[in-house]
């Protein structure tokens, strides 16, 4: 891992090693766009040096997200949170908040830390469209999120969240879920995102 950004963070040359830990929990009622049910994801990696890892460290991560709906409004709740129970995250290991999808009002991957933690409510609403998998429906959406990543694990807290808030114009395509989104954040930083497709997250 080389340190391109001029911040004087370290370079690292050496074996990453380790053993996963992976428990999912999927009742949602469709991959995208769900309109109820839960979902209960999360993961466990240990590096130790038995597995020839020139780093030692523990991290687990949660993503959970409950889902219901009243006739064509969906209404979503999410957490993820994740922690290194106490060991040294390495810098490129390290996690992270802010781009698409995890408050897209910041920079992607603006924040970074030893441990973090993201809350979202999100409604959308089907505007146009069928059940049928072959048609185009389209969605209108918007979401209100607070979260942070902390380096040091003891300046955690609630009195240090950001927050952001987000409308969408989404649609559910044969080439996977279209969105347009406009996100503005607390501090006064927006951002406008296109993205097709499902983007890989840090359970990936």
């Amino acid at each position: 891992a080389n340190d391109r950004t001029e911040l004087n963070l370290y370079d690292f040359d050496g074996a990453r090693g380790g053993y996963t830990a992976n428990l999912n929990l999927d009742m949602l009622d469709a991959a995208v766009y769900p309109t109820r049910g839960y979902r209960l994801l999360s993961r466990a990696f240990f590096g130790r040096e038995v597995f020839g890892s020139d780093l030692n460290y523990t991290k687990v991560a949660l993503d959970a997200q409950l889902v219901g709906s009243v006739k064509k409004h969906t209404f979503t709740a999410e957490l993820n949170a994740g922690s290194s129970l106490g060991t040294d995250l390495p810098e490129f290991d390290m996690f992270t908040a802010g781009g698409p999808e995890r408050m897209e009002a910041f920079r992607t991957d603006e924040f970074r830390g030893q441990v973090f933690g993201v809350a979202a409510l999100t409604w959308y609403h089907q505007i146009k469209g069928s059940p049928s998998p072959y048609s185009t429906s389209w969605y209108v959406g918007a979401k209100i999120e607070a979260g942070n990543a902390w380096r040091n694990p003891d300046n955690a807290g609630l009195d240090d969240l950001h927050f952001c808030a987000s409308i969408s114009l989404m649609s559910k395509t044969l080439l996977g879920p279209l969105a347009v989104t406009y996100a503005r954040a607390e501090e006064g930083s927006d951002a406008i995102t296109i993205t097709l497709g499902r983007l890989t997250s840090f359970f990936d």
